[in-house]
């Protein structure tokens, strides 16, 4: 009798666990979605625009649906596809748009916006004439890289740097080439400055004959 009365307890206590289980999971949120008209509104809304068109397709379980004449909302789902949170984004910031997202766990590869070569002085460069002709002549037709020379440094070394202001990544630049050094940035994401006495076309042919 005592076994049996044991046997039902177990099975009415896993049956409570498996019950909480499920009511647990139907309230996280596990991804979300923007309604959006595809324009009436957010011509009004610059940023909430840039955050819809721009940032969202970045990040993972997160999903735009255009509806005619609808204000923007991002929408909270649990895993069965059920409204947990809405909330009406034409008071908000594209910052704060995308603040709300990481909140609640979503996330995207941050985007780089910026390289810093950090290098040492000039006058130890001289065993370096590839990675000197990089600093001296390619760093300047990028857009958003500085160089600094620092006292400190004993090995250049190139650092990328996220939207958020983050150190993205770093590598050494002594055991690079001027072709690897050049490489390094444009796979990165870093564009070439469109002036004039820049053309795209004869950079490439220059990065061609190094």
């Amino acid at each position: 009798m005592m076994l049996t009365t044991s046997i039902f307890g177990l099975l009415v206590l896993a049956s409570w666990c498996h019950s909480f289980d499920e009511e647990d999971e139907t309230r996280e949120i596990a991804k979300a979605r923007v309604e959006s008209c595809p324009g009436c509104k957010l011509y009004s809304l610059p940023e909430v625009n840039s955050f819809i068109f721009e940032d969202v397709p970045l990040y993972i379980n997160v999903e735009t649906e255009f509806i005619s004449g609808a204000p923007p909302e991002l929408v909270f789902l649990n895993a069965n596809g059920e409204e947990l949170e809405r909330i009406n984004l034409e008071k908000y910031s594209r910052k704060e748009c995308n603040q709300l997202l990481r909140e609640r766990g979503f996330m995207r590869p941050a985007k780089i916006v910026k390289a810093i070569v950090e290098s040492c002085p000039r006058s130890k460069l001289s065993r370096l004439e590839e990675l000197r002709d990089f600093i001296d002549d390619d760093v300047i037709i990028y857009n958003n890289v500085e160089v600094k020379f620092l006292d400190e440094v004993s090995s250049p070394e190139l650092v990328l740097i996220n939207e958020d202001g983050d150190e993205e990544d770093r590598v050494n630049l002594e055991s690079l080439t001027r072709e690897q050094c050049n490489d390094w940035l444009t796979d990165n994401g870093i564009t070439l400055k469109m002036q004039e006495y820049y053309y795209e076309d004869v950079w490439r042919q220059s990065k061609e004959e190094l």
